[in-house]
């Protein structure tokens, strides 16, 4: 090979020893260098894109390479982007559910159901009422099968312990369970009393009757055993006239529900619906 031209890596005049060329036949000139470098040469120029040498492997799939498009779900039935930032409520105006709670808390009533287990493994339910404004607590009873006829017949003796203070209520909150009938949902219709029910597995929406539902456990259940259906009923009862005549709320600036006015208030109106049956009229101390 000439002068100024490099050789191969694998070319055998390279590989073989420098004493043995001879022998082995193979000739080379003395003065071979590697080239120079020409410094007036044209930099060199980088391959356009049509001389690019073509990636090797299986060739891309054509739908990866499509523009993403924003992420788009499906919340309760509302197409919703990630992009807007919108949250699917149904009604974006008007107060919310607090807001709505602490504007009509004097004519909220709240019930749901307490489990009790009983030293013999027998669940028992207790159905519990809860006045929002007053923190008065109603205790209907107590039995191991909550049927819809039974829960219709708790709602009758409330309205009727209630008397003439269930006027003053308009609301009436609870959750989704299947033991409130509709006979039951029409007792309060009846007295004009619109019933509320809960979003599904929502129970911070009944956050009152909730509390009160864990208070009665960490007070009382958690510190007696139950034996019976009437043991669990007497226990209640006696707590319930505790929590509402003698335990401080701080709601109520540490007082009780029933406070000395308020029972001197309900006895002058049970006095007052007995004596005069038939007049619609109510005295300036009840009109509220």
């Amino acid at each position: 090979m000439g002068v100024g031209l490099s050789r191969h890596a694998g070319d055998p005049i390279v590989l073989a020893p420098q004493t043995r060329r001879s022998e082995m036949g193979l000739h080379c000139t003395t003065h071979e260098t590697r080239p120079t470098r020409d410094t007036h040469r044209d930099p060199p120029t980088r391959p356009t894109a049509c001389h690019r040498e073509q990636p090797m492997g299986t060739p891309q799939d054509p739908r990866r390479t499509r523009p993403t498009r924003p992420h788009r779900r499906r919340i309760h039935g509302l197409e919703h982007s990630v992009r807007g930032r919108h949250r699917p409520a149904p009604r974006r105006t008007g107060p919310t559910w607090r807001e709505f709670l602490a504007a009509q808390a004097n004519s909220i009533i709240a019930c749901d159901f307490l489990h009790i287990d009983t030293i013999g493994l027998q669940r028992l339910y207790a159905l519990v009422f809860l006045e929002h404004r007053t923190r008065r607590l109603h205790i209907a009873d107590v039995t191991a099968h909550p049927t819809g006829e039974w829960v219709t017949q708790q709602a009758r003796n409330l309205a009727y312990s209630l008397g003439i203070h269930v006027e003053s209520l308009r609301f009436l909150i609870r959750d989704r369970d299947t033991k409130y009938t509709r006979t039951f949902d029409a007792v309060f219709e009846t007295d004009d009393i619109e019933i509320l029910k809960t979003p599904p597995q929502a129970p911070t929406a009944n956050a009152h009757c909730e509390r009160v539902v864990g208070t009665l456990r960490r007070e009382v259940l958690d510190h007696i055993l139950i034996i019976n259906p009437t043991h669990a009923h007497r226990v209640l009862t006696k707590y319930e006239h505790h929590y509402n005549h003698h335990r401080p709320h701080q709601a109520r600036n540490q007082q009780p529900p029933e406070t000395t006015f308020q029972r001197t208030i309900r006895s002058s109106a049970s006095a007052y619906s007995a004596a005069s049956s038939t007049s619609t009229i109510m005295p300036p101390e009840l009109q509220r």
